[in-house]
C-alpha cells in the first residue's frame, strides 16, 4: 500500500481500537512522506521524530501557525497560544524556566508519600464500590482521579473546589479532544470552560495573594505580581489550564492502558505481582507499546529537508509518535509487549526544549499505583466492554469496568 492510502486509513472512524497492524504497514515504507493533496508532511520513523523533536528549525504552532491554518482562531478563548507547551525561543525559556521549579526532582520525589495516601483511599473505595462483585469504572474511580488530585495539590486548588472544578477541566478536554460532538460544539464547550476557568483562577489568585501558601499558584502569583515582565496575565491564565490538562490526561491514559494490558495477560500480572518484572521497566514498556499520546505538530519555521522532502517554510509537521514507537528499526520485536527489553527509550513524553515538564511525576504515579492495584485485588477482572477514547490523537479508555472483588 501507498502511505497516502495507509494514512487515510488510519484516520478513519474505525482505526482507532487497533491502529497497529496500519502502524506496520506505513513503517515498511520509510519514515517521511508528503501525502498527495496534503500540506502536512507527516514524519513516522522513530530516528526522524527524534531529530524533528530536538532541532530548533522545527517549532510549535503557536501564534503565527494557527495564524496560517486558522486565523480566526483568536475568537476562541480555548485556543489562547501563552503556555508553556505553545511558545517558542527565549519566550518558552523563560516561562518554562517559571514552571519547572514545580517539577523538580526534589519536589517530585517529596510528594510520594501523599501519591500513596491518595492511592490508598481511592482503592478503598474502589473495594466498598464493588465488595458485591458489581462493575467498578477504573477509569472513573480510580485513573482520572488520582492524576486530578496530584496536580490539584500541586498547583493548589482546594479540595472544597475539586468537584466544580472538575467538570470544566473534562469540558476543556472534550474541546481537545472533539469527543463525539460536532467540532464547533466541541470549541464551543472548550471556550466556555476557559472562561470559567479563568474567572475561577482569577478569584483563587486573589486569595494567594492575601494568604500564600507552598504550591505553584502562590509561587506564580508571587513572579506575576512583580511586574518584571517574567508572566503576563495570560501566561498565568494559560499555563495553569495546560497544567489542569497536560497534569492529568497523559497519566489517566498511561493507568488504563497498563491496566488493561494486565488484565489481557495473566502471566504478566502474576510476574509484577511478584516483582519479577521492575514496575519502571513495566510503566516504560507501557508508554512505548501503548502512547498515551499518539502524535503533535512541529511547523517549519525556516526551508527543511526531512528525508529527502522538502519542506518550505511555514509546512506543517505532522509527528506519529505511536507510530515511532513501533518502529522496527529502532526496537527489537516492537509489536511485543516486553518490559525486560533492553532497547527502552520510547518518545512518549516528546524530546528536546518541549520534553514533559511532568515526565517524572507521571511515571511516580504509575509507579505507586499499579503495585499498589495489583496487590489490593488480586482478584481483579475485566467486567463488560471497555471503551476507548475516539480519534488518532490520544490512546487510552474513556471506560474500564472491572470487577474487584
Amino acid at each position: 500500500m501507498e502511505a497516502t492510502e495507509i494514512l487515510q486509513a488510519l484516520f478513519a472512524a474505525d482505526a482507532a481500537s487497533d491502529p497497529y497492524p496500519r502502524y506496520a504497514d506505513l513503517l515498511a515504507t520509510g519514515e517521511v512522506c508528503h501525502p498527495t493533496q496534503w500540506s502536512s508532511v507527516v514524519v513516522f520513523g522513530y530516528a526522524a521524530i527524534e531529530s524533528v523533536l530536538r532541532d530548533p528549525v522545527f517549532e510549535v504552532q503557536g501564534d503565527t501557525g494557527l495564524d496560517e491554518i486558522f486565523p480566526a482562531w483568536r475568537e476562541h478563548p480555548s485556543m489562547s497560544k501563552n503556555s508553556v507547551i505553545d511558545l517558542n525561543g527565549g519566550e518558552h525559556t523563560r516561562v518554562r524556566g517559571l514552571m519547572s521549579r514545580a517539577f523538580s526532582r526534589r519536589r517530585v520525589e517529596s510528594l510520594a508519600p501523599a501519591i500513596a495516601a491518595t492511592t490508598a483511599s481511592l482503592l478503598d473505595d474502589m473495594a466498598d464500590r464493588g465488595s458485591g462483585g458489581e462493575p467498578v469504572d477504573f477509569v472513573a474511580q480510580f485513573a482520572f482521579l488520582l492524576p486530578v488530585i496530584v496536580i490539584c495539590d500541586l498547583v493548589g486548588i482546594p479540595q472544597a473546589d475539586r468537584e466544580t472544578f472538575r467538570p470544566l477541566a473534562e469540558d476543556l478536554v472534550a474541546g481537545l479532544i472533539g469527543e463525539r460532538r460536532r467540532a464547533e460544539d466541541a470549541v464551543a464547550l472548550a471556550d466556555d470552560a476557559t472562561v470559567r476557568l479563568n474567572d475561577y483562577f482569577t478569584a483563587l489568585a486573589g486569595e494567594r495573594r492575601k494568604h500564600p501558601r507552598d504550591d505553584l499558584l502562590s509561587q506564580l502569583v508571587h513572579v506575576h505580581d512583580v511586574g518584571d515582565g517574567r508572566l503576563s496575565d495570560a501566561e498565568l491564565h494559560d499555563n495553569l489550564r495546560t497544567l489542569v490538562i497536560a497534569g492529568f490526561l497523559t497519566t489517566t491514559h498511561l493507568l488504563s492502558n497498563g491496566l488493561a494490558l494486565l488484565l489481557s495477560d495473566p502471566h504478566l500480572a502474576a510476574a509484577m505481582r511478584e516483582a519479577e518484572i521492575a514496575v519502571a521497566d513495566f510503566v516504560e514498556e507501557t508508554l512505548r507499546y501503548e502512547a498515551p499520546v499518539q502524535m503533535t505538530v512541529r511547523r517549519a519555521a525556516a526551508p527543511a529537508e526531512l528525508g529527502g522532502i522538502q519542506a518550505a517554510a511555514g509546512t506543517q509537521i505532522l509527528l506519529l509518535i505511536g507510530v515511532g514507537n513501533r518502529d522496527p528499526r529502532r526496537f527489537a520485536s516492537p509489536d511485543r509487549f516486553d518490559p525486560r527489553r533492553s532497547d527502552a527509550g520510547a518518545l512518549s513524553f516528546g524530546g528536546g526544549p518541549h520534553f514533559c515538564l511532568g515526565a517524572a511525576l507521571a511515571r511516580m504515579e504509575a509507579a505507586i499505583a499499579f503495585p499498589e492495584l495489583l496487590a489490593r485485588f488480586p482478584a481483579i477482572a475485566s467486567a463488560g466492554e471497555a471503551r476507548r477514547v475516539p480519534g488518532p490523537a490520544f490512546r487510552g479508555f474513556e471506560s474500564l469496568p472491572v470487577t474487584v472483588a
